[in-house]
């Protein structure tokens, strides 16, 4: 249940140290929103970096879902579920311009819901006057339990 080791202070050299004590969140933050506009950061690295999504539970069929939906790469594993699950051959390239996902009970659709908000809520590009160039809505609809 363990994910990568991550290295501590104590990991780092005094040269490196020194580097990260001017590091204030919101010059890391202008580092991580040039990743996320390149690429280079995407979706499924913020999914693997949640440590509550690690574990024995399979995520794989998300991790597809998530690649399908941003027009990620997937891996051999995602694809085959991608392929299982929509009968196509070859994943998406792009990002959906729509989504519509029906999902039934205990499927963990909250945790990706939350990770999906959080991704657009914390690297959605947004321009110079403070407007948004990315319109989402998340809709959650269920028809109530009777005991």
């Amino acid at each position: 249940m363990s994910g990568p080791a991550v290295p501590g202070l104590d990991d780092l050299s005094p040269e490196q140290r020194e580097a990260l004590s001017g590091l204030t969140p919101a010059i890391a933050h202008q580092f991580t929103m040039r990743d996320a506009a390149a690429g280079s950061l995407t979706i499924l690295d913020l999914f693997d970096s949640i440590p509550w999504l690690r574990g024995a539970a399979d995520w794989t069929a998300w991790r597809a879902f998530l690649a399908a939906v941003y027009g990620l790469p997937m891996t051999d594993r995602e694809l085959e579920v991608y392929r299982a699950c929509t009968g196509r051959k070859d994943p998406p390239t792009r990002p959906a311009a729509e989504v519509w996902a029906p999902v039934g009970r205990r499927a963990r659709k909250s945790a990706v819901v939350a990770v999906m908000t959080v991704w657009h809520g914390g690297f959605l590009d947004c321009r110079p006057d403070g407007t948004v160039s990315t319109a989402i809505s998340f809709t959650r609809a269920a028809t109530r339990k009777r005991w």
